[in-house]
């Protein structure tokens, strides 16, 4: 179904609040909204296999970076020797951090990294009061990492604020030679077995242009994409990124597109603008699908040199049958969100 909103649903405060646009006022041209259920009767048609919307390249050198990040550690004499292997496979294979990250970092930098986790693990487990907290933070010029725990489907707000952090310093400046996209999932793993929070990771990456200074109307992907984009995205996200940005070059408004995806109870939700249209939606992204009862497996920043960004969000239930007797379905969930997201802040 492909329907063009106008005024529909109520706004949420926190969209009308947190988005930052200076002299933001209602858009002549309202949200286009694209909800895929069926491949059959769309526009267009997108494979529904979205589960995996990036690959990462294999990076070759893996295992001679483990053992010089070993040495180091050894070296160090911060991590008890029982226990450095184990802190090493944790943070390689448990974690879930694709091969990108490994391949931009240096063996030092992994180190401290790993290094500054365990400290972090062993001061939670000394306090009286264990909150299962942990957080990192390591900023470059070209790149950036963050990684912290959080109860799925809960917000934070006497957390670090890493969100807010790198959205502000990474994603809302002025500077376009300056842009950045970032990749964030939510891990499975846990500091402590008993724990209800899970571990987040935020990857902030320079952009690497293919073209920095395109026509404006330009839409073809290998034109005004980053090639870090190109080198992990698969044939279905290149699709879909294709058609939102298409038709946001067209409009004011966002695009939004929900699919979804096979063999899951998921969501993925996908919302195209024009950069510095909406300042803060990252942020007041996260805030709205837990208010619905929603989490998120992953979520992608990516910033095109035509002037397009594209935010895609893959949604799940909040775990927990608290939260499944409180909230609606995902889909119903979903639908609020789109339409909130749609609806023009008021000037």
């Amino acid at each position: 179904m492909t329907t063009t909103s106008s005024n529909v649903g109520v706004v949420n405060k926190l969209i009308s609040h947190v988005i930052r646009t200076p002299n933001r006022i209602p858009s002549p041209q309202p949200a286009h909204l694209s909800l895929r259920h069926h491949a059959n009767g769309n526009d267009h048609k997108v494979p529904r296999s979205a589960a995996v919307g990036y690959v990462a390249p294999k990076f070759e050198g893996k295992e001679a970076q483990i053992n010089e990040v070993k040495r180091l550690i050894m070296e160090g004499s911060w991590i008890p020797k029982e226990h450095i292997d184990y802190q090493i496979e944790w943070f390689y294979n448990d974690l879930g951090i694709d091969d990108a990250y490994f391949q931009t970092e240096t063996p030092e930098a992994i180190q401290s990294n790993i290094t500054s986790i365990y400290a972090a693990k062993v001061a939670e487990s000394a306090r009286e009061q264990r909150r299962q907290e942990m957080g990192l933070d390591m900023e470059a010029t070209d790149h950036a990492i963050y990684i912290d725990t959080s109860e799925p489907g809960v917000s934070n707000t006497g957390g670090p604020g890493y969100e807010q952090r790198l959205e502000t310093k990474y994603l809302d400046g002025v500077d376009h030679n300056r842009r950045f996209r970032v990749e964030t999932f939510r891990s499975p793993a846990k500091i402590q077995p008993s724990s209800s929070a899970t571990v987040r990771c935020y990857f902030v990456y320079k952009c690497q242009f293919i073209d920095s200074n395109p026509d404006p109307s330009e839409t073809k992907l290998h034109v005004i994409a980053d090639r870090g984009f190109l080198a992990k995205a698969t044939k279905n996200t290149m699709q879909v990124y294709q058609n939102v940005i298409e038709m946001a070059v067209t409009r004011t408004g966002p695009v939004i597109e929900a699919i979804n995806i096979d063999g899951s109870q998921g969501q993925r939700l996908v919302i195209a603008f024009r950069q510095r249209r909406a300042m803060g939606l990252f942020c007041a992204l996260s805030d709205l699908y837990h208010y619905y009862g929603l989490t998120s497996s992953r979520k992608y920043v990516e910033q095109f040199s035509n002037g397009i960004t594209v935010i895609s969000i893959y949604l799940k239930l909040t775990p927990g049958d608290k939260a499944a007797a409180k909230y609606p379905s995902i889909e119903t969930s979903i639908r609020h969100i789109v339409r909130e997201i749609s609806v023009p802040a008021q000037p």
